[in-house]
């Protein structure tokens, strides 16, 4: 499932999906799943990042009891054309992610991919400033260029085909 919908959306869609028949339990193997870097470009408050991660808990448990015996490979956010407190937000909700996927679900697996997707410049010995890698992004840094779907696509090819990524 690869959504630009809310998380709220996303669970529903996989219940009706799954109650209407289109999504034969017993005939998945994999689902790559990555959603919520909208919320978070919405979150005005400390206690929307909280709703978030509580809508998380939710999307992977409806996944969970709809489609049991499924591996959920859980794509970290990826950054996108956004400010510093966002990136903060992101990096705050991917390692929410990792920690539920290492601790609460033995189906769960983190897909590491939002370092993959940034540089950093040493600024004097005393800092570092985290940029977009733009060789990864279209000018509009917001959509991938063909090396930055590639990098995306090299990673789930290979968690696809070697499932202990």
């Amino acid at each position: 499932v690869v959504s630009t919908q809310s998380t709220g959306t996303v669970i529903k869609m996989v219940k009706d999906s799954v109650d209407k028949g289109e999504v034969c339990p017993s005939c998945v193997e994999n689902v790559f799943l990555v959603v919520g870097g909208n919320d978070v470009q919405n979150i005005r408050a400390e206690s929307g990042l909280e709703k978030l991660k509580s809508s998380y808990k939710e999307l992977f448990d409806c996944i969970n009891s709809n489609l049991p015996v499924v591996r959920i490979n859980v794509i970290s956010l990826i950054p996108r054309k956004c400010d510093y407190l966002h990136l903060q937000r992101m990096f705050c909700i991917n390692e929410f992610l990792k920690e539920i996927c290492s601790n609460d679900h033995s189906n769960l697996f983190f897909i590491p991919m939002f370092t993959k997707y940034l540089l950093y410049k040493d600024i004097y010995h005393k800092s570092k400033q985290v940029y977009l890698n733009p060789k990864l992004f279209y000018k509009d840094r917001l959509h991938f260029s063909n090396i930055g779907t590639s990098v995306l696509a090299k990673t789930l090819i290979a968690v696809a085909n070697f499932p202990r990524y």
